[in-house]
């Protein structure tokens, strides 16, 4: 079984028993597979979500409208789920970004793997999603970002500069 993100493949569960450790064990709470390393946002939104805890977020604030904002909704969406159910399961808590990767689907990809999963991951540094977002039309995806951010109520656009490592061109992101 797969899930496909962005035309490449996202992960593959290779032990089906994951499905009875996280409905059956775990049944009544949510779970993470595992978290960031800072520990406050789940890793690459894998996991089971509870409907009482989606139903108090405003989940439109969260949708992504390109590469960047999928990264940050990964970590501000999880984040807040997070802190909104203190009862959350960490299944693997040592399941992490790792130094293993592989071609897979024609790209250099991370591959994280346990005994039940394998998570593809095609982006693992910000540097990473910048190139790629200069791939598809930088300067637009940004403009759309920060109208997106004012959007969300930033109170403070400030301007951060990025260097795209594929071009050396300077991207123009936003804080709020």
């Amino acid at each position: 079984m797969s899930g496909r993100q962005g035309g490449c493949l996202s992960s593959e569960i290779v032990n089906t028993e994951l499905f009875d450790l996280v409905f059956e064990k775990h049944r009544a709470r949510s779970v993470a597979l595992s978290l960031h390393r800072g520990k406050r946002s789940w890793l690459s939104h894998v996991g089971k979500y509870r409907r009482s805890i989606l139903e108090g977020m405003d989940l439109d604030r969260h949708l992504p409208v390109d590469i960047l904002g999928a990264t940050m909704a990964e970590i501000r969406f999880t984040r807040e789920y997070h802190e909104r159910d203190g009862n959350t399961v960490i299944l693997f808590p040592n399941w992490t970004d790792c130094d293993v990767f592989e071609q897979k689907l024609g790209s250099h990809r991370m591959k994280i793997a346990n005994k039940y999963i394998i998570k593809w991951k095609a982006h693992w540094s910000i540097g990473m999603v910048y190139d790629a977002m200069s791939e598809i039309g930088w300067r637009g995806r940004m403009k759309c970002y920060a109208h997106r951010l004012r959007s969300m109520g930033a109170r403070s656009l400030g301007a951060v500069r990025f260097v795209c490592r594929s071009t050396g061109q300077y991207l123009l992101g936003y804080r709020g």
